[in-house]
């Protein structure tokens, strides 16, 4: 999926450095969608740049010599893998996994206060990524399907909310 973010970004903003690219990520909540670190992330643009998925249009090296800026753009090659990509992805059910989820499996097994305190963690963390969520929405210059994405994951983290707490209240049973 990194590829297809990776991808898209260029087709959307032309010539662009890696460094822009993660900072496009978090400016627009994308990591709302995936979870994407700097390693993976320069990881896939070697990998696409190595395909002919993407090209060097400008390197520029700096003071450090660990660091230089490297700016790409998308190629024609690199379009139809985004397209391509872009169909797989949208094909492909979401699975929704969860870690919380899957905790719950064995809630059984937890002691009673220590599910409550996770429990209660966890419902802290989702009220904190809505509110992060709504200053998105409100903020951020999405428009379009990117906002009404945005604004999807937000009511499904306010369900999340409330399914957490009714799960919750029959721990404390």
């Amino acid at each position: 999926m990194i590829k297809l973010l990776i991808l898209g970004l260029l087709a959307q903003n032309g010539i662009s450095y890696p460094y822009e690219l993660l900072q496009l990520v978090k400016k627009r909540h994308y990591d709302a969608f995936i979870t994407v670190t700097k390693g993976s992330f320069y990881y896939n643009v070697d990998a696409l740049e190595a395909a002919g998925d993407i090209e060097v249009v400008a390197y520029s090296p700096t003071k450090n010599a660990f660091v230089s800026k490297t700016s790409y753009q998308i190629t024609a090659q690199g379009k139809q893998t985004f397209a391509s990509l872009s169909v797989q992805y949208l094909k492909q059910p979401d699975k929704g996994q969860s870690p919380s989820k899957v905790g719950l499996l064995f809630a059984d097994q937890i002691e009673p206060t220590v599910l409550q305190a996770a429990l209660t963690q966890h419902i802290s963390q989702l009220k904190a990524d809505c509110s992060v969520l709504a200053v998105a929405i409100k903020e951020a210059p999405t428009a379009g399907l990117a906002a009404e994405l945005l604004t999807h994951k937000l009511q499904v983290q306010q369900e999340e909310i409330s399914w957490y707490q009714n799960v919750k209240e029959k721990g404390a049973r």
